[in-house]
């Protein structure tokens, strides 16, 4: 075999043999897990008294929620009630804790960042869930929903004298009287 043939054919396997070694692109995973806001920014520090109503499986529960969101930290009761503490939870910003009194498996994590997507300004929101990252916010007058390729994963709108979550990804709806508010 001729030298200029052995030299292409081992040229050819060595391309070859690289690409086959070359990893693939990484595919960006499509966001389904609501983020956790800095409570620094928050527009008005706040004190809620509210009643829920929880909707799921064509079930319905009641809670009473005591949330005081101050830029330092943000602190969240849920309560039977009857005044029963379920779940608490309290987040500095960098670390969540919660503390779950019942044998009811509960979202903390996404009912806190639930409120705060509600709550927090919308230059905050478009800080924390950029487009880059498989996110689109959408915002008319006070309804927001969050989005991404596969459609709105959540919806808050404001009815009459109420906030009412829509939560697609897991098939819930949350309706939220509030009951006392006062800036602190």
């Amino acid at each position: 075999m001729p030298r200029a043939l052995k030299v292409s054919i081992l040229l050819v396997l060595s391309i070859l043999a690289a690409c086959s070694t070359r990893q693939a692109e990484p595919v960006p995973l499509e966001p389904t897990e609501l983020v956790l806001l800095p409570p620094a920014e928050i527009s008005n520090e706040l004190l809620l008294k509210q009643k829920i109503s929880f909707e799921a499986g064509g079930r319905r529960q009641e809670f009473l929620v005591v949330a005081r969101f101050r830029r330092d930290r943000l602190k969240l009761v849920l309560l039977l009630p009857a005044g029963q503490p379920l779940l608490t939870l309290d987040y500095d910003g960098l670390q969540l804790l919660q503390q779950n009194q019942s044998k009811l498996r509960l979202p903390g994590k996404e009912i806190l960042a639930s409120m705060q997507f509600a709550l927090w300004p919308e230059i905050s929101l478009a800080r924390h869930y950029p487009p880059e990252n498989g996110w689109q916010i959408a915002v008319a007058g006070q309804d927001r929903s969050l989005l991404t390729a596969s459609g709105v994963l959540l919806k808050i709108a404001r009815e009459s004298e109420a906030l009412v979550v829509d939560n697609r990804l897991h098939d819930y709806r949350v309706i939220i009287q509030t009951l006392e508010k006062s800036e602190l």
